[in-house]
């Protein structure tokens, strides 16, 4: 407890102290950066380590007591942490803007037959839905590019590889480059899950944290396309 206190009495009078992030590849590409600038504008004699890996090895971080908090993809084991739910957001397909489905206000499955895509990871749970419902539909995918970042996808989507169902967190960033978002019709759902290590205790300067972070998520789909936890 007398460590606890000292804690938060540290962040409230800015004495320095380090907060650990442990951050999966997605929200670092597009909501993690924006939430530690207001937070370094907030609390600047904070300093900041941000780990960005796979969910499996800053699931281990945790354990390990490397990191305060990790942010994780829906497929991470949670099992022995306090987890729950940081946001559900629907998938979006991009594409150059002069493509001719971007006139279009959403897509169908039917849409997107004989389409060159970029999926993800096969073990990726957005990508499970999205073969399911081509399966559902009676087609076959044409999947030409599989990456494991939804970064990756906008930046093949960028470059003429085809197009690409991914995270609109992250691809609301390379819309002012040229791309274009065009909501699904269908359900693909990307999750993501804030766990932190039940034997820690959970700072202030990490519950802020993650304050700004569910903020940002709001101001970034100000649709309501998002579910947070």
């Amino acid at each position: 407890l007398d460590a606890v206190q000292r804690k938060i009495e540290a962040l409230q009078s800015h004495e320095e102290t380090v907060l650990r992030i442990g951050s999966m590849h997605a929200l670092a590409a597009g909501v993690i950066p924006w939430a530690l600038a207001e937070f370094q504008r907030n609390y600047p004699r904070i300093r900041c380590q941000l780990l960005v890996d796979s969910s499996k090895l800053l699931r281990e971080a945790l354990i390990q007591g490397s990191v305060d908090l990790a942010l994780l993809g829906d497929e991470a084991d949670t099992s022995g942490l306090m987890s729950s739910l940081l946001y559900e957001v629907a998938a979006v397909c991009v594409m150059p803007a002069t493509h001719p489905l971007a006139r279009k206000s959403s897509l169908a499955v039917h849409d997107l037959r004989e389409v060159p895509l970029i999926g993800l990871s096969a073990l990726d749970p957005a990508q499970r839905h999205l073969e399911r419902a081509f399966t559902e539909a009676g087609l076959d995918a044409r999947f030409v590019i599989e990456t494991p970042y939804s970064a990756t996808q906008c930046a093949l989507v960028l470059a003429g590889a085809g197009l690409a169902v991914t995270n609109p967190l992250v691809a609301r960033e390379y819309v002012a480059l040229g791309l274009r978002c065009v909501p699904l019709g269908f359900k693909v759902p990307f999750r993501a899950l804030l766990a932190f290590n039940p034997r820690q205790a959970q700072a202030r300067a990490a519950q802020e944290f993650v304050s700004l972070c569910r903020r940002q998520i709001a101001r970034s789909l100000p649709d309501g396309h998002a579910t947070p936890g």
